[in-house]
């Protein structure tokens, strides 16, 4: 887990001195967990960023939001496995720039080659 708490302060002559930093969110948190069992690895993972501004001029507010996510894989041969991922899993909409909404809802289906080292 990390938390992270930042002051994106426009500390430059001007206008905008004192304003936030653009696309950046004054609080972030990312909760990550993971488990093997053998050939099965299961994972969770959880992200939330506070509120945000798109402009110098902090007009534009964007809203703060969380995700999560959740992750399975099966490692069916040497250097071969299989993982099925779904992001988002609350349909949340958001946006992490103005009028640019991520994606909602989606699912991945992964086959992986990762040989071992020579």
């Amino acid at each position: 887990m990390h938390d992270t708490a930042l002051q994106p302060i426009n500390d430059g002559a001007g206008a905008n001195n004192g304003n936030l930093l653009p696309r950046r969110p004054k609080q972030a948190a990312c909760v990550d967990l993971d488990k093997s069992f053998g050939k099965f690895a299961v994972g969770g993972t959880f992200n939330a960023d506070s509120k945000r501004h798109d402009d110098t001029a902090n007009q534009h507010r964007l809203g703060g939001y969380t995700t999560t996510g959740l992750c399975a894989s099966y490692a069916f041969a040497p250097s071969w496995s299989v993982e099925a991922r779904l992001a988002n899993i609350f349909d949340r909409n958001y946006e992490t720039a103005y009028c640019f909404n991520q994606p909602g809802r989606t699912w991945y289906l992964t086959l992986r080659y990762s040989p071992a080292s020579l």
